[in-house]
């Protein structure tokens, strides 16, 4: 069994969902990884993984100000004299 695909975070509440884009983790064949960084074999960073997840939180953050922003009709300009 294997952990390596593409993932991506769907975060959902009242005012609908938000998708992030697809991050690919890799698995390193024998599980040594060569990358230097600490052996465990994948190469998807987790800052990225991170930074994915931060960035869907600020867009649901943005989304939901959008729902709750008021709405003001459009004012007639006063004409010049």
């Amino acid at each position: 069994m294997t952990d390596a695909g593409s993932y991506h975070v769907v975060v959902t509440n009242a005012y609908g969902s938000a998708t992030s884009n697809a991050a690919v983790l890799e698995v390193a064949e024998g599980g040594g990884g060569g990358g230097g960084g600490g052996g465990c074999g994948y190469t998807t960073p987790p800052e990225q993984l991170l930074l994915i997840g931060w960035g869907v939180l600020l867009l649901c953050h943005f989304l939901q100000r959008l729902q709750r922003a008021p709405v003001r009709p459009l004012q007639p300009r006063p004409e010049a004299a």
